[in-house]
C-alpha cells in the first residue's frame, strides 16, 4: 500500500481514518514475511518503512495533543463518530487545532508526499545512459522518430519527456522506465 496524502483536510482524514489502521496492520504482519522469498520480503520492506513513518507521525501527534484534543481526534476523526456531548463549535475548534498540529508534524517543509518529476535530473540520467551506450543524439532521435533538438531538450531538462518517448528510450537503452526515473 502506498501512503500518499496531501496537505489538506481530505488528506488528514484519509491519514487518520485509513492509513493509521493500515500501517498498524502492515507493521504487525511484517515479521511473518521473513519466511517468504527474498524478493517478496524486499518489496514488503519499503511498505513497512512507510507504515513505520505513518505510525511515527501518529504517535508524535498524540504526544502533542492535550487530553481533550486526543479525545476528539480519536472519536471524530479516527473512529468517524458523531460527537453529541460537546458543543459543535467547540468540536470544530478542537478538530481545527488537531489538523494544524498534524500539518506541522507531517509537512514540516510544507511539501506534499507526492513527488514531482524533476526534468533536469531525468535529463541528466537520460544523457548518461545514452553516453554509456555510446549512442549519438542523432542516432537515438532517428530511432524514436523525433527531432534531435527534441531529444537534446529532454536531456537538458528544458522539456518534459512524454511517456511514449520515455518508453522508446527505455527500449533503445535496454533499461526499465523505473531505472530512468530513479535519478536520486
Amino acid at each position: 500500500m502506498k501512503f500518499i496524502y496531501r496537505n489538506n483536510e481530505i488528506g488528514f482524514r484519509r491519514w487518520a481514518f485509513t492509513y493509521i489502521k493500515e500501517a498498524e496492520r502492515i507493521v504487525e504482519m511484517f515479521p511473518l514475511y521473513g519466511r517468504s522469498s527474498e524478493k517478496f520480503y524486499k518489496e514488503k520492506q519499503k511498505e513497512y518503512e512507510d507504515a513505520v513513518r505513518v505510525l511515527y507521525e501518529y504517535n508524535s501527534l498524540l504526544l502533542w495533543l492535550d487530553e481533550e484534543e486526543t479525545d476528539i481526534f480519536q472519536r471524530a476523526i479516527v473512529k468517524n463518530k458523531i460527537i453529541s456531548d460537546i458543543k459543535g463549535s467547540r468540536v470544530f475548534l478542537l478538530i481545527e487545532n488537531v489538523f494544524k498540529k498534524w500539518q506541522t508534524i507531517c509537512f514540516k517543509n510544507k511539501k506534499t508526499r507526492i513527488k514531482r518529476i524533476d526534468n533536469k535530473a531525468i535529463g541528466r540520467k537520460l544523457k548518461d545512459i545514452r553516453n554509456e551506450n555510446f549512442l549519438t543524439v542523432t542516432a537515438v532521435a532517428d530511432a524514436l522518430k523525433i527531432a534531435p533538438s527534441t531529444l537534446r531538450n529532454y536531456e537538458l531538462g528544458n522539456r518534459t519527456i512524454s511517456l511514449n518517448a520515455l518508453y522508446g528510450l527505455s527500449q533503445i537503452y535496454g533499461v526499465s522506465i523505473e531505472q530512468v526515473m530513479r535519478y536520486n
